[in-house]
């Protein structure tokens, strides 16, 4: 890609923060006008850096691309800004009305839905030379892996709960109720909660990871991803003690290990030769490299 346009993504991604975190200090009304304005913009931001990323990507000289309408960004994108922007208007507006907060983060629970719908808009749109992918991936599928992941970090929080339960009578029998013994079921309490997290989110990512992929194909050519559970959540566990021990430091080289670790899972069959699937490439004017720099038209907002 050219490192212009991803420049030009960065500065843009940091100016959009900075205004979401900062409007509503200056006035309600400038804060809603920049919510407005995050919703309206965001969308066509997505599809953009979806495109720039696509175009500049290829397999075998073949060039990726991405399909996708503007429209169809707007059904898929905008209802998951809304769910994300609502909680904060509401609070910034109506600090008191804190029922209608959680009423909002009610509408989380249809995230699987809307994971469902962003995945088909992704997947189905891509293209690689002239083929267009093909999805076939249900909601109701979705909906099941996040009602397991949500299990298994339901009981690792149940367990830690009884853990920390049984702890702090035990420590208040022995210290007659000092501070220590309200601290450390706390500190059990809150490292149990984020060993689950890094159980169920792996977990998660692994099996959606596996279903969008394998059901994502070409004319020609099948796609099929085989992480393994154990072994994903083991290597996430590891990466996330790494980054903390070297404050930071690491995360770089723990992406590096997420990407190998999936493509050395993931396999591509074809049933004819590649130079066959070279041979019907689309002649794009001007080239997909050059049409995704020019302008505004795409940057990477690397989201």
């Amino acid at each position: 890609g050219d490192p212009k346009s991803i420049l030009k993504g960065r500065v843009v991604a940091v100016a959009l923060l900075a205004a979401y975190h900062y409007a509503f200090g200056f006035s309600k009304g400038f804060g809603v006008a920049v919510i407005c304005f995050l919703l309206l913009a965001l969308p066509w931001m997505m599809r953009s850096a979806l495109r720039f990323r696509l175009r500049n990507t290829s397999y075998r000289v073949l060039h990726f691309d991405f399909a996708g309408s503007l429209v169809g960004a707007y059904r898929t994108y905008f209802p998951v800004m809304l769910m994300f922007f609502l909680p904060t208007v509401i609070l910034a507006l109506y600090p008191t009305q804190i029922k209608w907060i959680g009423a909002v983060f009610l509408l989380y629970l249809i995230w699987p839905l809307l994971h469902a719908r962003i995945k088909r808009y992704q997947q189905s749109h891509l293209e690689y030379g002239s083929s267009r992918a093909t999805y076939s991936v249900s909601t109701g599928e979705f909906f099941a892996i996040y009602f397991f992941a949500a299990l298994i970090g339901f009981f690792a929080v149940v367990m830690a709960g009884i853990v920390t339960a049984l702890v702090t009578v035990g420590l208040t029998a022995k210290t007659g109720g000092s501070t220590w013994s309200t601290i450390i079921p706390i500190a059990m309490m809150l490292f149990v909660s984020y060993a689950a997290f890094l159980l169920a989110v792996p977990y998660l990512q692994a099996r959606i990871y596996n279903l969008v992929w394998s059901n994502t194909g070409f004319p020609n050519v099948e796609i099929k991803s085989e992480l393994r559970d154990l072994a994903y959540i083991k290597l996430q566990i590891v990466n996330s003690i790494l980054t903390l021990l070297t404050v930071g430091l690491y995360r770089p080289f723990a992406v590096v290990r997420i990407y190998q670790y999936r493509l050395a899972h993931t396999s591509v069959n074809t049933t004819i030769a590649f130079d066959q699937l070279l041979a019907g490439e689309r002649k794009r004017a001007g080239g997909a490299t050059g049409d995704s720099a020019a302008g505004f038209l795409g940057f990477d907002l690397s989201w």
